[in-house]
């Protein structure tokens, strides 16, 4: 499906992946393909520095993980809320690749959680390269 969207409309294909990523109701697993296809095609589908994926995003992590949400996960334990933390750690890897700096701010709550969760180690690590690669230092 998605490859004869992409084929056929780019514009459509990135705005549908977007959507499905920040939908709740699709299965994590496809949710974190989408992110996945995002991040990994962000310049090739022109979502690098795009507001309205940013606000897509932003929008997203409220409703889904308010602070609360958040403080309710740290507390739980890892198998509880393990998929909530791959959703969490590909969106924040979204918002790392996409979001002008200004805007990646919306996120350190999401951030701080992250790197307080079960895999904490491997979202600083992860970060940490990301950042790395984008100021040129390998």
């Amino acid at each position: 499906m998605w490859s004869e969207i992409l084929r056929e409309d780019p514009v459509r294909f990135r705005r549908e992946l977007i959507i499905f990523a920040c939908d709740p109701a699709q299965p994590w697993p496809d949710r974190t393909k989408a992110f996945r296809i995002l991040q990994g095609g962000a310049k090739i589908l022109g979502i690098v520095g795009e507001s309205s994926v940013v606000d897509s995003l932003s929008i997203m992590s409220l409703n889904e993980f308010p602070p609360a949400r958040l403080e309710q996960l740290i507390l739980q334990g890892e198998e509880e809320s393990s998929s909530d933390w791959i959703i969490l750690l590909n969106l924040i890897m979204l918002v790392e690749e996409v979001a002008p700096k200004h805007r990646a701010k919306e996120f350190l709550k999401i951030e701080a959680a992250l790197k307080l969760s079960p895999i904490g180690d491997i979202v600083e690590s992860i970060l940490k390269r990301m950042r790395d690669k984008e100021n040129g230092n390998t």
